[in-house]
């Protein structure tokens, strides 16, 4: 992720920045799952437009997308 954004290693941190303010990893996994938990479309249609790719890789069999 570092190399794609054009930092370098010692610029990583351990959190995300909202507002200036930081935020922990539990606080974006939790953010995140209760996004999902509120739209279960969105995951559905993630399914079936990335189906081909998920078989392909692996990360998917037929009959789950």
């Amino acid at each position: 992720m570092l190399a794609a954004l054009g930092l370098e290693a010692s610029q990583a941190r351990e959190h995300w920045l909202l507002g200036g303010e930081a935020v922990g990893p539990e606080s974006i996994t939790e953010s995140r799952s209760a996004w999902y938990v509120q739209r279960p479309d969105a995951v559905s249609a993630g399914l079936t437009r990335y189906s081909k790719a998920l078989r392909l890789l692996g990360l998917a069999g037929p009959a789950r997308c």
